[in-house]
């Protein structure tokens, strides 16, 4: 097979077709200190400043040497945007959701919520990333996924509580934010000119919530909102998945990103022939914690048990060694000059 470009190797293997090896696009949030003194930028100006995110980003690929960019890195543009008020943090600390005003009963979509807050400012983002790339580089963007941004509007105990106490309304309420966020969010960014989107939605762990309420809560939010996204999308949810990987079966996700908890043969013999697998090296105790003989060795075992795309479990922790992640980056590649 001839050379792969980064991009196409990446879109082949979320159509499930055939490729020469793993993929390694830069694919999670990477608030990385050791990136930002070398580069000279920093959060929050990472997070709220066009060019600093765009410069940020393309660091990922021109200075690490990921086969991509990605962008942005922290997740709490839509419910700042929608109302709820942002913890800022800090230069290793990430921009969180501090206050939970609503309930699914007041909340209502601010017809321009688009316009506000920091979501023009990422939108703007995305397209100058797309303007310095080539046509060989893929640029991947993220939307919150519904029931996190449940629980970022309402507040997790809340949301959850309304599961079991009012589940019309609440399956009301996730419809909406379906329907009015995520698949307006996703195809801006689309439109932007992002190749392909990641969904993160933690709180739809079954560490958090059981099998049959992701059934019936949550996997039809996913059929809906996958149909109407007009590019590749792939799901991402932390912790331990494993009891709903039948559950994914059909959603209509190009790929499934998942944590170290999961086991990359449960996943691959589950979904392997209907979805890319993406990750899963332990974000802590390899990748932040471990030597480089560490990475290489959980990266060889994640490729030959069939990971499609090499990626961290989660996001990268802030003071993750930047060594180890190009020992990640080398692993994939077969590189040793990176």
């Amino acid at each position: 097979m001839k050379e792969l470009s980064y991009k196409e190797r990446f879109l082949r293997l979320l159509r499930r077709e055939p490729v020469d090896r793993v993929a390694i696009p830069s694919f999670c949030t990477h608030p990385l200190v050791e990136l930002m003194d070398q580069t000279g930028l920093s959060a929050p100006d990472i997070h709220n400043k066009r060019d600093d995110m765009v410069n940020f980003a393309l660091a990922m690929y021109e200075i690490l040497g990921f086969e991509g960019v990605r962008l942005p890195t922290d997740g709490a543009f839509e419910a700042q945007a929608l109302g709820c008020a942002i913890d800022p943090g800090t230069k290793d600390r990430n921009p969180t959701v501090a206050q939970h005003p609503f309930t699914i009963n007041t909340f209502e979509i601010p017809d321009d919520f688009m316009t506000r807050e920091r979501i023009p400012i990422y939108l703007e983002a995305v397209k100058s990333v797309r303007n310095k790339l080539g046509d060989d580089i893929p640029a991947t963007a993220h939307f919150q996924g519904p029931m996190t941004l449940a629980c970022h509007l309402v507040g997790s105990e809340n949301f959850l509580l309304g599961l079991v106490e009012d589940k019309e309304g609440s399956k009301k309420f996730l419809e909406t934010i379906v329907d009015r966020v995520c698949i307006k969010m996703a195809n801006e960014l689309s439109s932007a000119g992002a190749d392909v989107l990641m969904t993160p939605d933690p709180l739809s762990s079954s560490d958090i919530i059981s099998p049959s309420m992701f059934d019936e809560f949550i996997r039809p939010c996913y059929v809906r909102m996958f149909e109407k996204i007009a590019c590749p999308v792939v799901l991402h949810i932390c912790g331990n998945t494993t009891p709903i990987l039948p559950l994914l079966k059909g959603i209509g996700a190009a790929g499934f990103s998942f944590d170290v908890t999961v086991n990359v043969l449960d996943a691959k013999k589950i979904l392997g022939t209907e979805m890319c697998l993406i990750g899963n090296i332990s974000t802590t105790e390899t990748l932040l914690k471990g030597s480089r003989e560490d990475v290489r060795r959980e990266c060889l075992d994640a490729i030959r048990n069939g990971i499609d795309v090499l990626a961290p479990s989660c996001g990268f922790a802030p003071y993750t060694p930047l060594e180890n992640i190009r020992e990640m980056i080398r692993t994939a590649t077969g590189s040793s000059d990176i």
